[in-house]
């Protein structure tokens, strides 16, 4: 069975899905927001990349630790630490964290999150579900959001399982 159920559904409909699904799935007394879900296109067997915005409206940090979905065997938070010398090199990261009353942008460059080994191609326009999983002072966290896949940038080469 596919996880992918929105495939085939008219855009609008599936546009209209990601508004009301997409801001507000974390825990409103938390005030973490979640926004601007996308992953890339790819192959069964491939990598994705995950851009996001994650905005937190409390009084202290909160520290993402993962981002994760049934449809992939692997993930990994990264930074890119050649991003000014036009070289990219990801390194691993345990968390991201994101100051209070900040926004941290995960992207494609500098700070970002991927998922290995989808097992499931992905099709530009899809939903595909996603858990953010994050800590604060209350203690841990995971919140279900929408990804909608787009098309990957031509500058983006994987390298975690090795297909794109």
């Amino acid at each position: 069975m596919r996880l992918l159920l929105l495939r085939g559904l008219p855009p609008l409909i599936v546009a209209l899905l990601s508004l009301l699904s997409n801001p507000a799935l974390a825990a409103s007394s938390t005030q973490v927001i979640f926004t601007s879900v996308t992953l890339t296109a790819t192959k069964s067997g491939g990598d994705t990349a995950i851009s996001l915005k994650v905005q937190n409206r409390g009084a202290s940090a909160v520290s993402v630790t993962a981002v994760s979905s049934r449809i992939a065997e692997g993930a990994m938070l990264f930074t890119d630490v050649n991003l000014l010398q036009g070289i990219h090199q990801m390194v691993g990261l345990p968390n991201i964290s994101v100051r209070a009353g900040g926004v941290q942008t995960f992207g494609f460059r500098g700070i970002g999150a991927m998922l290995a080994g989808v097992t499931q191609s992905l099709r530009r326009g899809e939903i595909v579900p996603l858990a953010v999983h994050w800590n604060n002072a209350a203690g841990s966290h995971v919140a279900q959001v929408w990804a909608r896949v787009i098309l990957a940038p031509a500058h983006i080469n994987f390298g975690m399982s090795g297909k794109a």
